[in-house]
């Protein structure tokens, strides 16, 4: 942040603003090729020379700021926390209709930088899951480490309630344990990160998801040995190959029953090691960033030099191996993909049935399948922030939502809340399998069936995990997944009484 600030008052109609205003993912205001007017003459809410076009940079109202030193303080606060390079480009007071309100632009972060065009590869299941990494790292609060391995700027912590949460995520979703948190600290969750970026970018069966890393590195050497295509990652020795956006780099890691040092050959011959790997994120001419967990405690970008566009032992100390990305043409998930439950094979044990059972569908409304206006809302431990205002709606209605910043929105005791994840009433993460129930007619953890579901959705078990204020009686809500498919199959499932269904439905009870 500059000491010095440059002020810029500013006018602007209300409804200039608003058509140039929308929300973006990682920030609050971003003003696309505006003009506005400063004594007559047309100009941008730009005033550091060079700086780039409006629709590259971050421009964030500084709630509150009645003052140039409440607004310098807030400035600086917003600075730490945004996906945002260094330094503030713009400063100011805009007057809308009379009302004044304080501004601060940021160069974006990353815009500006061109990188060769084998480190930005964004399309395909590459870029969805480096978006994932950077999803999570910008959660965790944007933790850094340069070049010469200082940090440039802390996180959050995995011991933090909201950080906890995270990282409870990770297990449960990448390693499928639901017993470990960002709070059991004696247990490295890095391999468990990595599968998760993986599992919740739709990989599916081309990597090996596990709680050790040496898994997945084993199964990529094999791989590039049988020439395999099937599997998503080829194992090379380190230096052997160029590093891209979207490999992993593997390093191993002194403990007490292996001490190391590890070589290629040791994981090759599927020896038992710790290790570590981080996913390359950005690849230049002379550097790499890559994005890793349980970093410092937190996710973290760290940068490394590159040696003639190899990363050397030398500038990764402990490096041993490089994962190399064979997705390359493979399309991402198709994000409107309708969700799938997991057939039960012991479902016909679930014999004492009964109907007069309304069944519904639930899910989690995601953010960015929103437009339109934005609306603010005080958000329990986290103040004001704005969302689009069709998504807020959704969310009281289903009670969770992922927001544009990656983190979930809930609704309940009459304000809105902040958590890693769509929570049950259990405080457990929302899954398929999950149904919300009247707690007089079916008890917490119960499980059940629902024959009468199309497809395998009858054949599925589900457990009683969650609550709703619209279920009471014999009323079951089936949770659907996140997104637009979640929502056109909560119309699927639905069964009320009608000529196909006069009784309604179907519940049976082991």
């Amino acid at each position: 942040m500059p000491t010095e600030n440059r002020n810029l008052e500013l006018t602007i109609t209300l409804e200039q603003l608003q058509n140039s205003i929308r929300n973006e993912e990682n920030s609050g205001f971003l003003l696309r090729n505006m003009s506005i007017t400063k004594g007559g003459e047309a100009n941008q809410l730009i005033v550091e020379e060079g700086a780039p076009p409006v629709s590259q940079m971050v421009v964030q109202e500084l709630i509150g700021a009645e003052t140039e030193a409440e607004a310098t303080k807030l400035a600086r606060k917003l600075h730490d926390e945004l996906p945002v390079d260094a330094g503030v480009v713009a400063f100011g007071k805009l007057s809308i209709e009379s009302k004044l309100v304080w501004l601060a632009a940021f160069r974006r972060a990353g815009m500006g930088v061109e990188p060769p065009d084998a480190g930005t590869e964004k399309a395909g299941l590459t870029g969805v899951i480096v978006s994932k990494a950077d999803e999570e790292w910008v959660f965790f609060g944007r933790q850094e480490v340069d070049v010469n391995g200082k940090q440039v700027r802390e996180g959050k912590k995995e011991f933090s309630d909201d950080g906890s949460e995270r990282v409870a995520k990770y297990w449960l979703l990448g390693t499928g344990n639901p017993n470990l948190s960002g709070k059991d600290r004696t247990q490295p969750w890095s391999a468990a990160f990595i599968s998760y970026l993986m599992a919740s970018s739709g990989v599916g069966k081309r990597f090996l998801r596990s709680e050790a890393h040496q898994v997945y590195i084993y199964a990529a050497i094999k791989a590039q040995e049988e020439r395999s295509t099937d599997y998503g990652y080829w194992g090379f020795p380190l230096e052997k190959e160029k590093p891209k956006v979207g490999d992993l780099i593997c390093a191993w890691r002194p403990t007490k029953d292996s001490p190391g040092p590890v070589t290629f050959k040791m994981a090759k011959d599927g020896k038992e090691y710790a290790s570590h790997c981080d996913l390359v994120v950005a690849v230049t001419a002379d550097s790499i960033a890559v994005i890793g967990g349980n970093v410092d405690q937190s996710v973290t970008k760290r940068h490394f030099k590159l040696d003639d566009g190899f990363l050397r032992a030398a500038n990764f100390p402990k490096g041993f191996a490089l994962l190399q990305n064979k997705l390359a043409g493979v399309e991402a998930p198709d994000l409107v993909k309708e969700p799938k439950p997991v057939i039960a094979p012991d479902a016909g044990t679930f014999q004492h049935c009964s109907r007069g059972w309304e069944i519904t569908g639930y899910y989690t409304p995601v953010e960015k399948d929103y437009s339109g206006a934005a609306h603010f809302v005080a958000v329990v431990g986290v103040g004001e922030e704005a969302f689009v205002e069709d998504f807020l709606k959704d969310v009281k209605i289903e009670g969770w939502g992922r927001t544009r910043f990656g983190w979930y929105l809930g609704f309940f005791s009459d304000a809105y809340h902040k958590a890693a994840f769509a929570q049950d009433a259990l405080g457990q993460p929302l899954v398929i399998g999950s149904v919300a129930v009247d707690r007089n007619e079916i008890p917490f953890k119960r499980q059940l069936t629902l024959p009468d579901l199309p497809n395998d959705w009858g054949k599925a078990i589900y457990t009683a995990t969650d609550v709703g204020g619209a279920i009471n009686q014999k009323h079951i809500d089936v949770y659907c997944g996140e997104g637009v498919a979640a929502e056109k199959l909560t119309k699927k499932l639905t069964i009320k009484k009608n000529a196909k269904f006069p009784q309604l439905g179907q519940v049976c009870f082991a």
